[in-house]
């Protein structure tokens, strides 16, 4: 018979049978034999002595076992060390039984004692409880204001957060003598050495908060109502309609390099403020954006962002510039400008130089080019949103946190191009009973709209009116230093989350740097929330770093007036303003309240 080995050859198996016999017998022979250990073997090797095994148990001798009593030495160990373990635990028992018997005897004991004193005391039989050495809290006062200081009826100026140069009581508004009985148009917060305000007569001054006692001019005769910063560079509107560009590097050479005296009536001598005026050079340029066909001559309102300026014209348009000077680093757009072409993909534009957000001033209704009227603007850090007349809402920009209220993505992350949030989104939280009880929203009595919208580095805030003229207010973005207002310290949040308002908000105020909001209310209260690390909330509270929810501002000090560290700010009247007279200006860790100009 042919058989298959394992390497492929075949075999006759009658050929194997004997060698397959003769292995066989050769294992059980080995079976039989003496088992050597090769330690034993090879130690004669090493050291010339016969290896001996220190283990216990059965040995071959002869090639037979023969079991010896080797185990007993370790269960005799085994249970000692049984023994020993039971004792101990027992000993352990006892220990912590007579502790808690010595606790417990003494605890009673106190408890006993304190309630004989205490019997004794409201008996009258003694006077004084038993004596304990407690330190007493020392008292810290907050400043005193002093009584030749004028009191908040006389116009001036209180700030607070990091322009007091005060590390102790930052967050207690405090009034700059500088600005005592003075009327101003704006006031930019910017950093401790430049903060610039204007002047009742529209002139820019410079304010150095670490020199207190000088106001330096910058810029006059230019008649500017509203400044704002972007980029190292200060931007003005004037009464005119135009924005000055006026870069915070050179400002002490501004009024020399950039202003020229002109003559108004060229044969009339030069008569200053009759014949003569002074014209600044360095302003954006749009004779060639605005139509005349739309009778558009000038800008009425302006935001910035941290590298972006949005302006709003006569004719209800959008425009869009990078902000900047010659020596600014190079950017990276972020979809701020609106404008697809200048996507983070596209070559950044030229600083200055303004375009049209077209795809925000028109819409293609029913195949046919129609125009929006844009009602307002604001700004953050990266980001742009605006309200048309129909209270219609927009956002473009960056979407990082949810700012622009739309999911976070990678899709969404930069949006270049003006998008509208549906107003639906909002109906749930104005949600009325109907006639059979129910809750179901009835579409036709809410017709909401957008009203009012602000702006910090990266959140957003709208208010939303229904048809019976009730407003609630959200937010949305990033939360995580409270900026949301909710109660929460979440980082993103796209979808709109309402603010814990307990009064009706008459405008937002923020900054594209801050992380805090300020809002006016109706009734002249002032509401602060987010990040508070310097006291520009002014709450009073600089050990609570942020705050997650509107928190009122208590009452200015007046001169004379103090109150202890232990004074808790729910017991103080809160501060309010007369809206008619003052506003609030909001830097990056910084808020002040002024007295502003009727012009």
């Amino acid at each position: 018979m042919l058989g298959l080995s394992r390497s492929g050859i075949v075999v006759q198996r009658t050929a194997l049978k004997p060698f397959l016999l003769k292995n066989t017998l050769t294992r059980r022979f080995l079976i039989n034999e003496p088992k050597y250990d090769e330690a034993e073997i090879l130690a004669k090797g090493i050291n010339n002595k016969e290896f001996k095994t220190r283990r216990s148990g059965p040995i071959l001798n002869n090639g037979r076992d023969t079991v010896q009593p080797s185990n007993e030495v370790t269960l005799q160990r085994i249970k000692k060390l049984q023994n020993g373990s039971l004792l101990f635990l027992s000993l352990l028992g006892v220990t912590l039984g007579v502790s808690y018997y010595i606790y417990d005897r003494n605890d009673k004991l106190n408890r006993l004692k304190d309630e004989e004193e205490w019997a004794q005391i409201s008996s009258g039989s003694i006077k004084k409880s038993r004596k304990k050495s407690r330190k007493k809290k020392k008292t810290v006062s907050k400043p005193i204001v002093p009584l030749d200081q004028l009191d908040s009826t006389h116009p001036g100026l209180y700030v607070w957060g990091s322009l007091t140069n005060d590390t102790e009581w930052n967050d207690i508004p405090k009034r700059i003598p500088l600005f005592d009985n003075m009327l101003l148009r704006d006031v930019c917060l910017i950093d401790k050495t430049k903060n610039l305000v204007l002047t009742d007569n529209g002139d820019l001054l410079n304010w150095d908060s670490t020199n207190p006692e000088i106001l330096d001019p910058i810029l006059r005769g230019q008649n500017l109502i509203k400044i704002k910063e972007s980029n190292n560079v200060l931007y003005g509107l004037s009464q005119t309609g135009e924005i000055l560009v006026i870069p915070l590097k050179d400002m002490a050479i501004i009024q020399d390099q950039y202003v020229t005296s002109k003559k108004r009536i060229g044969i009339l001598p030069r008569i200053p403020k009759i014949n003569s005026y002074n014209s600044y050079s360095l302003k954006l340029d749009t004779r060639s954006l605005f139509d005349s066909r739309l009778n558009e001559k000038k800008i009425i309102d302006f935001d910035t962002g941290s590298t972006h300026l949005v302006f709003l014209s006569d004719a209800a348009k959008v425009y869009s510039c990078a902000t900047g000077y010659a020596e600014s680093k190079a950017q990276v757009s972020r979809g701020q400008f609106g404008i697809p072409t200048l996507s983070q993909y596209s070559k950044y534009p030229n600083l200055n130089e303004p375009y049209e957000v077209e795809l925000l001033n028109k819409a293609i209704v029913n195949n046919l080019v129609e125009f929006r009227k844009i009602k307002q603007i604001a700004c953050g850090d990266y980001h742009t949103i605006a309200i048309d007349s129909l209270g219609n809402l927009f956002t473009f920009g960056w979407n990082r946190f949810g700012q622009l209220g739309f999911n976070i993505s990678y899709e969404n992350e930069v949006v270049p191009y003006p998008k509208q949030i549906p107003i639906n989104i909002f109906i749930p939280f104005f949600n009325e009973s109907t006639n059979d009880g129910g809750n179901v929203p009835i579409l036709s009595k809410f017709n909401l709209e957008c009203v009012d919208i602000g702006c910090c580095k990266e959140t957003t805030y709208v208010t939303i009116k229904n048809s019976l003229n009730e407003c609630k207010y959200f937010s949305m973005g990033n939360g995580l230093n409270g900026e949301l207002g909710d109660g929460s310290y979440r980082n993103s949040q796209y979808q709109p989350t309402r603010v814990k308002f307990e009064g009706l908000v008459q405008k937002w105020i923020s900054n594209k740097d801050a992380n805090h909001v300020v809002s006016e209310m109706k009734d002249g209260s002032i509401d602060s929330w987010g990040l508070n690390d310097r006291g520009q909330l002014g709450s009073w509270q600089s050990k609570k770093v942020k705050i997650n929810k509107p928190m009122g501002i208590p009452l200015l000090i007046e001169p004379g007036v103090t109150y202890d560290e232990e004074t808790k700010i729910e017991t103080l009247p809160r501060l309010h303003i007369d809206l008619t007279k003052q506003n609030i200006s909001v830097g990056k860790d910084s808020t002040c309240i002024y007295w502003k100009s009727s012009k």
